[in-house]
């Protein structure tokens, strides 16, 4: 059977469009406010205003999402993740001949896993050759990133991409670079067969799963010789033109243990880079709220910074392109088996690499099927935010979404310096909303899409894009 070529999903309605996947988007935990003086401005912000507000929304609990949740299967993942920790030696520029060891083994085993998975899904070889560049890629590579994609309906015509990925490729070198790389061992257990394994299990299971985004499952090579797989990826979409809503690597996933004893098998980090309304921060906030929804007993430690310090991961790149992408990454490392023939098999803890996948589930079903974020902005980038008439009041409005099922929106505010969304309001189907006697000086401010059956988009913050910098000319006065 050839081999199909990827392809970004771009519809010709979504080129026309493109303002859409710049929205920005913020989402998040439904926490309540702390702090008295607070809590009188938040009371304030729930009475009068354009339309009748009602009661703080609790997150909804949708069945089709918990369906997916419910088909996360320890063996299946262990199955898999077996049979690519015994291609022993998964290195970029290991072999792609041999059938049996090498990466070229590995890629073509997950092709045709993908295959196997049937449904809607159509799996392909992102495939590139690149040159060598006397360093960590030692001569010219056949470099190829596997997908599988998930078209979605798309009824607003946006053309929404979601992706969830990991890297297949491994190292481990052990400080002896003399002999050939096909003579090591390099079994990337839990660096990063267990990301790549979590991003195959939800294409198994969403393989006919009805979505409204397509959905992009995908295993990028190259990440350790320095992100190239998916640097070329993320580039390559970006230059289409690709509405690339979120995407997340799962990166290194598999166990709980820390190098130093310390053990915590219900928690998992997620990275996202700021400003604090960026679109990263926006996406990890969703994450947790949907985690926080599906999956109660398992928690989602939000980390404000790119990435580990120091340390780099596939999402990196989609982020330059301006998406929102994040890394999922176990509790606590064991860093002195990262890189090294000690990532072995027998260290993953299923249990736990299953509850990973079940924050990825929930974020990834509960997003295919929501709205799109709406656009709070005008066509000049300015947020369609003001003091009502009044000049005291928060005055908030935005556009209709285009989805035909929308049913209404949610207002949510924070306080500028929370971390996360504190109160939301149901003020209905609606595009405009005052609250009176709220200050637009002293609180963040979001909307976001709710659709008949309960799946809510990310949430749209206002952010004043600010001043730009001026340059006046000058000379020197007359001296008397």
């Amino acid at each position: 059977m050839p081999d199909r070529v990827f392809r970004s999903p771009l519809p010709a309605a979504a080129r026309t469009r493109r303002w859409w996947s710049s929205t920005i988007a913020i989402v998040t935990l439904l926490i309540s406010a702390t702090a008295p003086a607070a809590n009188v401005g938040l009371a304030r912000a729930a009475g009068g205003g354009t339309s009748q507000a009602g009661p703080a929304l609790a997150p909804a609990h949708v069945a089709g999402v918990q369906a997916v949740l419910d088909e996360i299967s320890v063996d299946s993942m262990r199955q898999v993740l077996t049979v690519l920790v015994g291609f022993e030696n998964r290195h970029t520029m290991s072999s792609k001949t041999d059938p049996e060891r090498g990466i070229g083994a590995a890629r073509e085993y997950i092709l045709e896993t993908f295959r196997g998975y049937g449904g809607r899904l159509q799996p392909a070889f992102d495939s590139y050759l690149v040159k060598g560049d006397g360093r960590r890629v030692t001569e010219d590579v056949d470099l190829r990133n596997v997908v599988a994609v998930l078209p979605g309906s798309d009824p607003a015509g946006l053309g929404r991409v979601l992706m969830v990925g990991g890297h297949y490729d491994s190292s481990a070198f052990g400080g002896d670079r003399s002999r050939p790389i096909d003579e090591h061992s390099m079994p990337g257990a839990d660096d990063d067969g267990s990301g790549t394994v979590v991003a195959m299990e939800l294409a198994r299971i969403m393989a006919d799963y009805p979505t409204e985004a397509t959905i992009i499952f995908v295993g990028f090579a190259g990440e350790e010789l320095g992100l190239v797989g998916s640097t070329l990826m993320a580039q390559r979409m970006a230059g289409e033109g690709a509405n690339i809503e979120a995407m997340i690597t799962n990166d290194i996933v598999g166990s709980p243990l820390g190098g130093d004893g310390e053990l915590d098998a219900t928690r998992v980090r997620v990275f996202s880079v700021g400003p604090a309304d960026s679109k990263p921060r926006a996406w990890a906030r969703y994450i947790r709220r949907t985690a926080a929804t599906y999956s109660p007993s398992f928690h989602v430690d939000t980390i404000f910074r790119y990435d580990r310090f120091g340390r780099g991961g596939d999402h990196t790149p989609f982020v330059q392109e301006g998406y929102a992408g994040v890394r999922i990454t176990e509790s606590h490392e064991f860093y002195e088996r990262q890189h090294t023939a000690e990532d072995l098999l027998e260290y993953v803890d299923f249990d736990y690499l299953a509850s990973v996948a079940r924050v990825n589930a929930a974020a990834l079903a509960s997003l295919a099927n929501a709205p799109s974020p709406p656009r709070v902005s005008d066509d000049n980038g300015r947020p369609t935010l003001g003091r009502g008439e009044s000049r005291y009041d928060a005055h908030l409005r935005w556009e209709a979404n285009p989805e035909p099922d929308v049913a209404g929106y949610t207002v949510w505010m924070r306080r500028t310096t929370s971390p996360f969304w504190e109160r939301s309001w149901n003020v209905g189907n609606v595009t405009e909303h005052v609250m009176p006697k709220v200050s637009i000086d002293d609180w963040t401010f979001g909307v976001q899409a709710v659709d008949a059956d309960g799946h809510a988009s990310l949430i749209s913050a206002y952010v004043y894009p600010g001043r730009e910098r001026r340059v006046y000319e000058t000379s020197q006065p007359n001296e008397r």
